[in-house]
């Protein structure tokens, strides 16, 4: 009998070691590039945190108390590591970010290896998340950019000659780059239709800052292009840009997410109008949600809510919705994660797949000086 009772104790306490206590405080580590190259997304993304924290600040307080701990990336993959390494060494629940590919792939080894929830707001890079099982990001990955914008490119403008310019240093950029080339090479026309091709590749380093002579040899080419694809980071996109108008090319130039940032336009100025990119966001969305957001945020900072702005402010609804999840299901925050289904965000609603991507549609934006337009179907 003593011996029943002593497997029944047992089994209770095994039992109730499985079940999660509600979160009653949550620290929730914010990894961003406050300084360093990509300084202005980590910047737009910081304020999202802060707006959110702000608009949420009562519904935290009936949920869990929460103590936001932000630790600067600088924008390098070295400086993710160790950010993250500090993040872990304060005790924190669940991290939001790191913003570029190459930064948080360095990062999410870290938090993986410790077992700490990581969602990055817009790591894009293909099959980051595969093989982890405490990794998110609210960004689609780049197969899907990669393909929608080949489709606009081989339908919408019939091109069938193209360039790709990639950022060598880049993983996201490189990513891409193949996506894309991948959707041109098995593109099928139709009958009597030429077959696309790329006629030219092109490279480029983190730290080069002229383009000029790569910009030449595709003017000088006697195989011309009708579109270049460009998948880089704003102040180099920005650059190439001018050199493509400043030698008077006539062609069309598509981008993508990384484009969104104010150097764009301080460096390329009316060269940087009218070409097209994808986008996980755009102001211009008439979604009652969308615009409470960028009201919200034009009101609190003085400017419009960019990209950054936005996929931050989303993770940080996810995580939310997640402690939520952890009271009313009494399971664990990584469990409660997994299970995000239809979140609806200021960029789209959000499933997490099982590899922890979200699922949501892809955005094709116009460049502007006054604003980047959104493309209709």
């Amino acid at each position: 009998m003593r011996c029943l009772c002593l497997l029944f104790i047992c089994l209770f306490f095994l039992n109730f070691a499985h079940v999660s206590k509600p979160l009653k405080q949550v620290k929730i580590g914010i990894l961003l590039p406050i300084t360093g190259d990509i300084a202005s997304f980590g910047q737009d993304a910081k304020n999202a945190v802060i707006l959110f924290l702000e608009m949420h600040e009562n519904d935290f307080k009936s949920t869990a108390h929460v103590i936001p701990l932000y630790q600067d990336s600088e924008g390098t993959p070295q400086g993710s590591v160790q950010a993250t390494n500090k993040l872990i060494t304060d005790q924190v629940d669940v991290i939001v970010g790191d913003l570029s590919t190459t930064n948080t792939i360095a990062a999410s080894v870290v938090s993986e290896n410790f077992k700490i929830p990581m969602i990055s707001p817009s790591a894009t890079g293909k099959d980051i998340t595969v093989g982890k099982k405490y990794f998110y990001r609210t960004c689609y990955d780049v197969t899907e950019q990669g393909k929608v914008l080949a489709e606009f490119a081989l339908n919408k403008w019939h091109a069938r000659k193209f360039v790709i310019i990639t950022d060598s240093d880049s993983d996201y950029s490189r990513d891409l780059s193949q996506t894309f080339k991948d959707n041109v090479k098995d593109f099928q026309p139709s009958k009597g239709d030429k077959k696309p091709h790329i006629v030219g590749e092109y490279s480029y380093s983190k730290k080069d800052k002229n383009f000029s002579a790569l910009v030449s040899k595709i003017k000088r080419s006697s195989d011309a292009p009708d579109v270049v694809f460009i998948p880089g980071f704003p102040s180099q996109v920005a650059s190439i840009l001018k050199d493509i108008a400043d030698y008077k090319l006539k062609i069309k130039v598509l981008g993508a997410d990384g484009w969104e940032g104010p150097e764009l336009f301080d460096i390329a100025g009316k060269a940087a109008n009218g070409h097209v990119i994808a986008s996980h966001f755009s102001p211009q969305d008439p979604n009652p949600v969308v615009q409470d957001f960028v009201k919200k945020y034009n009101a609190r900072f003085k400017r419009k809510p960019g990209v950054f702005a936005a996929l931050t402010f989303d993770s940080m609804g996810i995580v939310f919705e997640a402690i939520k999840q952890t009271h009313e299901k009494k399971i664990t925050l990584n469990e409660a994660l997994k299970h995000i289904q239809d979140f609806q965000g200021v960029t789209g609603h959000i499933t997490f797949d099982k590899n922890g991507n979200a699922q949501k549609p892809v955005l094709l934006l116009e460049t502007s000086d006054q604003g980047n337009h959104l493309l209709k179907d």
